[in-house]
């Protein structure tokens, strides 16, 4: 195939992507795609470390789909496809990271806790809010933001399932549980994770947990996902 042919054919196919990923949307101009953030830690020092995660998740949600893109956006020339460049400009628009952050309330809060004020709230905007998933920062996620800073990794945040029933993920002789309702995930994977939630269920495909049930690893969108620091 001519690289003239090749070129189109790759830029048709990430447009129809972009267009069928901004109709899953729903008709309503004002729905976005993104997250509900719940932090539950207010320590000293911790609003910096908060909103420096926070920066860096909206950071690597632009780098990736630009960098998705980028490598079609120009001709050999330089010409921009314009087309493409404002259907990715229009997804990084509906981006949102909804934070919930109340120190009165949600200092030190539970799992459960933030379970049953999510149950009790209702749904919320669709489909911000109709994956099952709340991204949890807790003492141990900001924690681990200087310490990632320092070693010049990404950090990372908790995703936490709303709807978790232990029963069904219960252990037996055979088989030990390696699933708790909850897994960690990195932070230039929010983009690879919003897709993967309208395919699998969470527990399809978070990392298990060793056999003492302790989270080592973080989902990085990779098939084999990394071990981590605490």
């Amino acid at each position: 195939m001519p690289q003239s042919e090749l070129r189109a054919e790759l830029l048709d196919d990430s447009k129809r992507g972009l267009v069928s990923f901004l109709s899953s949307l729903g008709s309503n101009p004002q729905y976005h795609w993104g997250f509900t953030v719940i932090r539950t830690a207010y320590g000293p020092g911790t609003d910096k470390q908060f909103q420096r995660l926070i920066d860096r998740m909206e950071a690597e949600v632009r780098s990736t789909l630009m960098a998705k893109a980028a490598p079609r956006l120009f001709d050999p020339d330089g010409e921009v496809d314009r087309v493409l460049e404002g259907l990715t400009e229009e997804v990084l628009r509906l981006f949102l990271l909804r934070i919930r952050s109340d120190k009165d309330d949600l200092d030190g809060a539970s799992v459960e806790a933030i379970r049953a004020m999510m149950k009790d709230e209702g749904p919320g905007e669709p489909p911000l809010d109709g994956l099952g998933v709340v991204l949890l920062v807790d003492e141990e996620v900001l924690d681990s933001v200087p310490r990632a800073e320092a070693a010049g990794r990404e950090p990372w945040i908790k995703v936490l399932e709303l709807d978790y029933l232990p029963e069904i993920h219960k252990e037996n002789a055979r088989i030990p549980r390696r699933y708790f309702g909850w897994m960690i995930l990195c932070s230039t994977a929010l983009w690879r994770f919003w897709n993967m939630l309208y395919l699998k269920e969470l527990w399809a495909f978070a990392p298990a947990a060793d056999q003492n049930g302790r989270l080592v690893k973080v989902w990085d969108g990779d098939s084999e996902s990394k071990t981590i620091e605490f």
